[in-house]
This record gives structure tokens, sequence and C-alpha cells, in this order.
């Protein structure tokens, strides 16, 4: 028989309706991972008391055994099993990185600052500033280290324009100074505070598959210390959009606050994606 491909201690025949049949053991992969099996159906690494194992998605219940997950089939009835789950302790793709922006007020203005508010935005020659809006913020991605900065401009009618510019020591050089329009202080981001946080509820709860516990789970999900947080952030779980595929709606999520002294915005969340719209989610 052929080795498996993701584990040479194991072998497989080829006729297994899991992902095994394809080569693909249990063996090695995390509890939780899902994979379509050959019979079309998807599967899932179960812990067990032999080890990890494929179990088809759908026929699973979970229960806490120390710090692991074992999975139960739908016919144990024994609901108090299962009433204890863990979410400081899931796997780790269970949870994303969130960045938080710690600021201060500042009175003189560069243009090459990351900040929130102010009237002066970094520009280069041949750029000219958007008509009749103002400037919420200009940053870096801090999870990324390109040098790549991000301006979000816009106006009480929620008419926005986002543009990203390449600090290269060229453009630095090519650097004109005009101002625009100012509603705010301005606030330069002085660091990022990194916290985990975990996926949407959504996610979770067709990960584990949580049936009947849902509701009782999700009061516990909502009250941990890691649910994601509703303020202004790069990365981590958008918030107030759980519920719909926004996967890339994760560059800046911007929310009606007073953590910068200043509150803006209707009630809701606002998310910035990665190719550069804005999508502004009533709560």
């Amino acid at each position: 028989m052929p080795k498996c491909i993701n584990d040479e201690t194991k072998k497989y025949r080829g006729d297994e309706p899991s992902p095994k049949g394809f080569g693909y053991s249990a063996s090695v992969l995390e509890v939780g991972t899902k994979q379509k099996g050959q019979d079309e159906n998807t599967w899932i690494v179960g812990k067990t008391s032999l080890g990890n194992r494929w179990i088809k998605d759908k026929q699973i219940k979970f229960k806490r055994d120390g710090q692991k997950y074992l999975y139960l089939s739908e016919s144990d009835t024994n609901e108090s099993l299962w009433q204890e789950f863990d979410f400081s302790n899931l796997p780790e793709d269970c949870y994303k990185f969130a960045y938080t922006p710690v600021c201060e007020e500042i009175t003189k203005e560069t243009g090459l600052e990351e900040k929130f508010g102010g009237n002066l935005p970094f520009l280069i020659e041949g750029q000219e500033l958007p008509e009749n809006l103002f400037l919420l913020c200009q940053f870096k991605d801090p999870r990324n280290k390109d040098n790549i900065m991000y301006q979000v401009f816009i106006n009480d009618d929620y008419d926005y324009e986002i543009k990203k510019i390449n600090m290269t020591k060229d453009n630095i050089k090519k650097q004109k100074m005009i101002e625009c329009e100012s509603k705010f202080k301005p606030y330069k981001i002085t660091s990022w505070t990194k916290t985990k946080e975990l996926i949407s509820f959504d996610k979770l709860e067709k990960k584990f598959s949580f049936g009947k516990l849902s509701d009782k789970l999700c009061d516990m999900y909502y009250s941990h210390e890691n649910c994601p947080s509703t303020e202004i952030k790069v990365g981590g779980t958008p918030m107030s959009t759980q519920c719909s595929d926004f996967n890339n709606m994760d560059l800046l999520q911007l929310a009606q606050c007073t953590v910068l002294e200043f509150e803006w915005g209707d009630t809701g969340i606002a998310h910035v994606s990665t190719d550069l719209i804005l999508e502004w989610d009533c709560c």
C-alpha cells in the first residue's frame, strides 16, 4: 500500500470514503480540520482514544477532556458532557490578530505621520486632494512590513475616497504640502496594540457543530475576553458583519466612538476593505 502524502508512517488503500482515500492521514492534522472525502462528503478530524481520526461532518458533537476536545456522535444524548466549551483554548485557526491604535494629540503635522484627523495628508507631486472631503486617517497596515500608507477621506454624507501611497524615499522627496479641510484635531498613531480575537461565531458554529447548544455558547462567546472588539482596529474579526462574507473587510474597522476624543459616524460600524472600498453597516 502507498504511504500517506502528509505522514509517511501511515499507509492508505485508496478506497477509503474519507480524505484518507486521497492519501491524507488525520494523524498529523489539527482537531477540527475539514476536508472533502472521496464520497463527496465533508469530513473533520476528531480526537478519539486511538488518536486523530476522520469523522464525517455533521455527525459530531464535542466535549472537553482536560485541554482537548473529543467528538461524540449525534446519538450521544448526555448533554452534560457538552456544557463546557473553552473559548480560550481552541485550535489556532479559531483566532485572528487585531491591532488597535495607541494615539496622542499633536500640535504640529508633517504629513508623514500615521494619524487620525488633522489637515495635512501625505501627498506627492501629481496628486490632488479629494474635493469636499476631510482626512479621517492615514496609516500603515501593522500586519505588513511594506511602506504603503493608506488614506481615508470622507464627509458627513459618507462620500469617501480611499488612497494608498508607497512611502518610498523618492516619493517622500516629492512630498508637497497642501492642507485639506480639517474636522478633527490630529491624533498621531504612536504604536499598535496586538490582541487575539475569536473568529466569527457563525464560523465557530459551523466548525464545531454546536447544535442545540448554540444559544448558550453564543452568550458565552459575546461575553468572552477574546470576543471581537467593536473599536477602531486593523485586522481581527469585523463586527456587525459577522454573518456575512466580509473576508476582505479587515483593513480598517471604524466605529462611532470617543476613543480619540472625538465622535464620528452614525450608529453602526464602517469597514475599509483591502481593495479600498468602504462599507457602512448599521447596527
